[in-house]
């Protein structure tokens, strides 16, 4: 009888591992930010005053501490991003300013 218990409690472990692996947020072909937002570095240069802005899935971020998060941006890379919008105003008026407070690149 104790045979069968250890048993069935091994099954149910691995069918709990299982889930947590086929259930995470990486899917093929995307890119887990969690409990991040994820952007993608634009250049806006062609616009009068802009450069480098953060897009999301809804919105363009203008990020005026972009240079100093660590990393060397580029049209293109995908970031996994905090930020707070901040009182300020911008000659490229694409989107909102904001202060990045944490950035990570994603591969």
């Amino acid at each position: 009888m104790r045979f069968i218990n250890m048993k069935s409690l091994f099954a149910v472990s691995l069918l709990v591992c299982l889930s947590f692996t086929f259930n995470s947020c990486y899917e093929p072909g995307e890119v887990c930010c969690e409990n991040h937002t994820l952007v993608t570095v634009v250049d806006y240069t062609g616009l009068d005053g802009c450069g480098l802005v953060l897009l999301t899935e809804d919105d363009v971020l203008e990020a005026y501490n972009l240079t100093e998060c660590g990393v060397i941006p580029e049209e293109g890379m995908r970031l996994c991003v905090d930020y707070e919008e901040i009182a300020a105003v911008s000659i490229c008026m694409v989107g909102p300013i904001v202060e990045l407070t944490y950035c990570e690149v994603v591969n």
